[in-house]
Formats: structure tokens, sequence, C-alpha cells
């Protein structure tokens, strides 16, 4: 995935490619800052996960679109060739056989939009990443449990016809 982040000093977008699928994973391979060096003013600068944006590669998606027309025409070129019958199921089985490439890059495509919108959509926001929750036990701390009975707690746990009785009574 190619993340951009503009740098501090001079504002100029800088881009790099990380193996990462969200911000998550990006804190735990490469830390809660990463440093990284301005190729237009040499600045080295700490960045959190946060400041960068995940943008699409054009590079590999050019590279992905001409291999999958090249598979798509060497397997049109087999397809009919060895289907060179003229009946209409071969034709249908080598049009397939054409389409197979393009629609692998369609899903290509698709997957890696949706890992650009769910890395630009979720934020750490300042959460510490490399702490770990041992038990539900540390997190969560119960209040002791008072005897004592509260009268309006019980009105306002009965059912309302019973309410009403009870009302009436007092």
């Amino acid at each position: 995935m190619l993340l951009r982040t503009p740098c501090k000093s001079c504002n100029e977008p800088m881009e790099k490619a990380y193996p990462v699928h969200d911000r998550i994973a990006f804190a735990q391979k490469y830390g809660e800052q990463t440093l990284l060096t301005c190729h237009k003013c040499g600045a080295d600068h700490q960045y959190f996960p946060d400041e960068f944006k995940a943008v699409n590669d054009v590079k590999v998606r050019s590279i992905a679109f001409a291999s999958a027309i090249v598979l798509s025409i060497i397997c049109g070129f087999i397809g009919l060739t060895y289907l060179s019958d003229y009946k209409f199921t071969d034709r249908i089985l080598s049009y397939l056989i054409f389409a197979a490439p393009l629609a692998l890059f369609v899903l290509f495509i698709k997957s890696d939009t949706s890992a650009i919108r769910l890395f630009n959509r979720v934020k750490l926001k300042g959460h510490n990443v490399n702490s770990k929750i041992r038990s539900t036990s540390s997190k969560v701390r119960i209040a002791a449990v008072d005897n004592t009975v509260n009268t309006q707690t019980d009105i306002l746990q009965q059912l309302p016809t019973d309410r009403k009785e009870s009302q009436g009574k007092e």
C-alpha cells in the first residue's frame, strides 16, 4: 500500500510503499512513530500513523492492467486454437477463458480500493498499540454491592399495574 504524508518542513508530499492493510498493523510493525527523510529538503521528522494517508499506487495498477490484457490475449488465443470447433458451448467457453484475467484484475482493483478506504477511515487517535490487555478484569472494576433496599428501585422494577396499586396504598 502506498502511503502519503506531507513534509513538516517544506510541505512536499512524501510517498512510501508499506506492506500493511490498516493503521494498527502499521503501528505494530513500524512503531508508533516512523522516521522519514524528505527528498526535497532533506529534513528528518517523526510521523505518527494517523498522519499517513493511503493513496492509489498508479504504477502497480498500470502493471496489473497491462498483465491482465496480455494474459487475456494469450488465454483468448489458446482458447480459440484448442476450441476451434464452432459449437456454441465451446465458443462461450473460449470467451470465458478470454475474460478470466480481466475479471481477476477487477477483483484486484476492488480489493485494493477497499483496503485504501479501510486504512483512511480507521485512525488510532492516540491509542497505545503496544499495550496488551491481560484480561477483562483488569479493565473493569465492579463496585461492591450494597444489600440495603431502595424503595424507589423496587417501585421501578414492578409492573405498571402493580406500581399504581403500591402508590395508592402509601
